[in-house]
């Protein structure tokens, strides 16, 4: 009887990761508001290979009052990108917000940041961007 040999091959795999920025603003309003000056288009289908995408906002509130919320907008579509919304308690230090897996269209599209402040106290977006990771 021959002698049973074995061969394991490891693939390992690596992830790159590349940002679209969409924008910076201030809002002060209770009710979900466009915030001005975060707003881009991009075709996320385009990136080869995608493992994940995720939707990334950087919000400090001066006050620490109070909730904020902020999520992504597809306005050529006119609908709410599916689990891009993201609710934090009112915080001083900029805080890094990062919504789960973002369920995204292919094709070119207009993206827009909203925001709602639950006491109407200013709140900052630092920055926006869409995060995607590929394999």
């Amino acid at each position: 009887m021959l002698p049973f040999t074995s061969t394991e091959e490891t693939k390992k795999t690596t992830t790159k990761d590349h940002y679209i920025n969409i924008g910076s603003g201030t809002n002060q309003s209770s009710d979900w508001t466009d915030v001005s000056g975060a707003l881009t288009t991009a075709d996320i289908g385009q990136y080869p290979d995608i493992k994940e995408v995720h939707f990334e906002a950087f919000i400090n509130v001066p006050t620490a009052n109070g909730s904020v919320s902020v999520r992504l907008f597809n306005k050529t579509n006119s609908y709410l990108v599916s689990n891009s919304e993201i609710i934090r308690d009112g915080i001083v230090e900029t805080y890094h917000f990062i919504s789960p897996a973002l369920i995204y269209d292919v094709g070119p599209k207009l993206y827009q940041v909203q925001m709602k402040s639950q006491l109407n106290v200013l709140a900052n977006l630092v920055s926006a961007r869409i995060h995607i990771v590929t394999e």
